[in-house]
Parts: structure tokens; C-alpha cells; sequence
């Protein structure tokens, strides 16, 4: 759920309420298709009017991205997406389970998560529609029926900061989906200019954007360390702790950036926020193994494979990129190079 400042948007396009036109009317013979029933049921195919809402600078509007009414309260806004006047079931093929809601603002708001930047679709063949028994119709809760939007983890963005007649503009923090705030400079509703993204680890992305598009970054973890290519790489294969603290004595190496490397999972690799399991393909949060916390790529399948610290123990076997061959000479002669097999 969004919360609006009433000075983020100052007009507001809201559908102007006015009866019905009998000229928008399904005939018939259109209303006994069961496919057209459906989209008049979930979509408005009135065109009507608009008019510009201007609500007093200073106010806090909730607004439904999916009929576009607005609420002047939080609770009035639960009352409208969890309002109950149909069963509604939903095969929804991003979801492993069937989808029950009771109005369609529930149901597009959830169909809206899996769209992309481009739009989605819906197939009506998912969808069945019937009419809701009279003992759980209304507003009022009851206990088997989840409310959404009822806590502040489902808060969807807010925005502290400056404004101008078009919107967000200026120095500003936007709290974007998942905790992921962003905090620089705005324009007409985007980020533009400098600024950095903070995400819920600690970690944060500084970085130069034009027009809502990041065109230069520099990652941080949250231990301060700058994203670098070449680290723990020959020919420093030093871990943060090791340049920070300094190398420790033969024997007691250690074998991660953690002075004590926790335990890993059966046949699993620790790639820093969980565990990769390659066989079920899923990234299983440290702390709860019941928890998926996401789902890598083909390539980065690929480099925890090559990479990452494995649950058991295998050969090394001869490396000769661990191995440096130097020369003894004047300053312009010693040369540090990586060996082949056929230097050693």
C-alpha cells in the first residue's frame, strides 16, 4: 500500500461518479458469453469523465492503483481492497497454489505484481467468478480470511522530501518495495542526479542517474568495502579481514572473510546471504532453511560452481595460477609473472 502526499500530485486524475449508460450496456446475447461476462465484471468499460481532484496541500491520500479511487486514511483504504462481494478464484501461473479474492481490486492489484515494465496478461480461461455467500459478504473481518495490506511490511513506497508544482523534486528519500530506499536528488517524479540506494543488508549502490536510469554506480557492502573485480584474486588473494587485520600464522589461514566459517548444509555452497542448493536451484536463507531468499541465474549458477565454498571436501590438485615464478635482477628485470606447468 502507497501513501501520496497531497503536494507529490497535484492533480489527481479520479473517475467522476455519474448512472450508468444504458449505451454501455452488453446486449443479450453478449451478456450469456461467459468471456465477456468476465470482463465486465473486472474491468470498467465505461469511458467516462474525468476531472482533476485537488485535495489541500499537506494531506495523506491512500489510493488503489487498481479503480484509481483514493482514501483519506489508511483504514478506509483496508476497507476497500478487503471488501468481500464475490469469490473470486485465480490459477494464477506465477503462484503454486489457487488465488481466492473477494473484489477485483484485490485480484488486479495482485495480477499487477507479476506484470513487468512493459504490461502483462491475464487469461480469463484462469478465472472463475461466483457469487459470495451472504454469511461472509461485507466488510468485517473473519478469522480464515487473510486481510491484506493489514500490516506495515506491506507498505509499498513513501517519500519524505522536496516538491514542486510537477511532483518530487529536489534532495529527497524514497522508500521503494522491500525496504530499498533511495536517497539523492529527484526530478518530475524520477531519480535524477546523485544519489545512493540502501537495501535492508547494509549494503548500498552510489551512483549518477538521468532521468530514472542509473548511468554510473559504485556498489559498497555494508563492511564498507568498494565492489572489486580483482578481489581475492591473484595475485592478492587476500579476504577483507586478511588486508585489514593482516595475514595469520601458516596453519591458522582463514578460510573465509569470517574469522569462524559457519557450518553449511549438505551438498550446498555459502554464498554470503544463505545457502545455494544446485539441485533444487534456490538460494535458502542461513538461519531458516524453510526460507527461499531467491533464485539465481544460469551465469551465477555457474560462479558459485567455480567459486564458492562447498559443503565437502575435494583434492585440490596442482594449480598454476597459484603459483608465481620470480626472477632475480636489477629493478627493470624482476618480473612477477604467472607460471604454466612448464615453469615449475
Amino acid at each position: 500500500m502507497e501513501a501520496i502526499m497531497i503536494n507529490q500530485l497535484p492533480e489527481l486524475a479520479v473517475p467522476k461518479i455519474r448512472p450508468p449508460d444504458r449505451n454501455m450496456v452488453a446486449p443479450s446475447s453478449e451478456r450469456r458469453n461467459p468471456f465477456i461476462t468476465k470482463w465486465y465484471v473486472l474491468f470498467d468499460n465505461q469511458n467516462g469523465e474525468w476531472i482533476s481532484f485537488h485535495p489541500q496541500p499537506g494531506h495523506t491520500v491512500y489510493p488503489c492503483y487498481a479503480c484509481r479511487d483514493m482514501f483519506g486514511s489508511r483504514n478506509s483504504f483496508l476497507d476497500h481492497v478487503n471488501r468481500r462481494g464475490m469469490v473470486l478464484t485465480y490459477k494464477c501461473p506465477h503462484c503454486p497454489v489457487l488465488r481466492t479474492f473477494y473484489n477485483t481490486c484485490s485480484f488486479l492489484l495482485h495480477a499487477r505484481e507479476h506484470f513487468g515494465e512493459k504490461g502483462g496478461a491475464i487469461n480469463l480461461d484462469d478465472i472463475d467468478i461466483a457469487t459470495i455467500p451472504m454469511d461472509i459478504a461485507g466488510f468485517m473481518p473473519i478469522s480464515n480470511i487473510k486481510r491484506l495490506y493489514d500490516t506495515e511490511d506491506d507498505s509499498i513506497a513513501k517519500y519524505k522530501g522536496e516538491w514542486n508544482a510537477l511532483g518530487m523534486t529536489g534532495e529527497g528519500e524514497y522508500t521503494m518495495f522491500y525496504d530499498v530506499k533511495h536517497s539523492g536528488n529527484m526530478e518530475d517524479g524520477t531519480f535524477h542526479g546523485p544519489g545512493y540506494l540502501t537495501f535492508p543488508n547494509g549494503a548500498r549502490m552510489e551512483g549518477e542517474w538521468e532521468n530514472g536510469h542509473m548511468i554510473s554506480h559504485n556498489y559498497i557492502y555494508a563492511d564498507d568495502m568498494k565492489y572489486d573485480a580483482t578481489y581475492c584474486q591473484m595475485p592478492d588473494r587476500r579476504f577483507l579481514v586478511e588486508i585489514r587485520e593482516g595475514l595469520q600464522p601458516a596453519g591458522n589461514s582463514y578460510l573465509t572473510n569470517d574469522k569462524e566459517p559457519r557450518p553449511i548444509p549438505e551438498d550446498c555452497y555459502d554464498v554470503g546471504d544463505g545457502f545455494y542448493n544446485p539441485k533444487t536451484k534456490c538460494v535458502i536463507d542461513a538461519a531458516d532453511n524453510t526460507k527461499i531468499l531467491r533464485i539465481p541465474t544460469k551465469t551465477e549458477h555457474e560462479w558459485i560452481i567455480r567459486n564458492c565454498r562447498k559443503a565437502w571436501d575435494e583434492p585440490a590438485r596442482f594449480r598454476p595460477d597459484l603459483f608465481e615464478n620470480w626472477h632475480e635482477g636489477n629493478k627493470k628485470s624482476c618480473i612477477s609473472s604467472t607460471s604454466t606447468f612448464s615453469d615449475i
